[in-house]
């Protein structure tokens, strides 16, 4: 895959500010289901989706990715940056992000280490959820 997302559907795991989510929108992406467990996450998403892509199909929801997975829907491209080894049950994370990926699907997980940026993201979320 080159970057081209046009016409597939997409899941983002931990979608935190939401900016992966409207990537994938910019992509080509025909839908985006984003969760993330945080509440400020889902708020940020939610805000920056209404304001750029508000014809777009997409939803934005609270969910823990260690709970069994509520829908059976699957999806062209699972992606989560970031997210599944903050869990506290990596492993576990894993094997339930895979469940929302279509037979020939693309997985795509970033997993990393603490990092002196980890305190932008949050600001960052603050950040879109004032401005609007």
């Amino acid at each position: 895959m080159t970057g081209d997302l046009t016409g597939k559907t997409f899941v983002d795991i931990g979608s935190g500010s939401g900016l992966h989510s409207l990537a994938a929108f910019n992509l080509g992406a025909s839908e985006v289901c984003a969760f993330d467990y945080d509440t400020m996450s889902v708020q940020s998403t939610t805000t920056l989706l209404s304001k750029h892509v508000p014809q777009k199909k997409w939803k934005s929801s609270q969910a823990d990715i260690l709970a069994k997975p509520k829908s059976q829907k699957k999806f062209d491209v699972v992606y989560s940056y970031g997210v599944l080894h903050h869990t506290g049950d990596m492993w576990k994370a894993i094997e339930n992000a895979c469940a929302y990926c279509k037979n020939g699907g693309l997985f795509s997980v970033a997993l990393y280490v603490k990092t002196p940026f980890c305190q932008f993201w949050e600001k960052e979320k603050k950040y879109i959820v004032n401005i609007n």
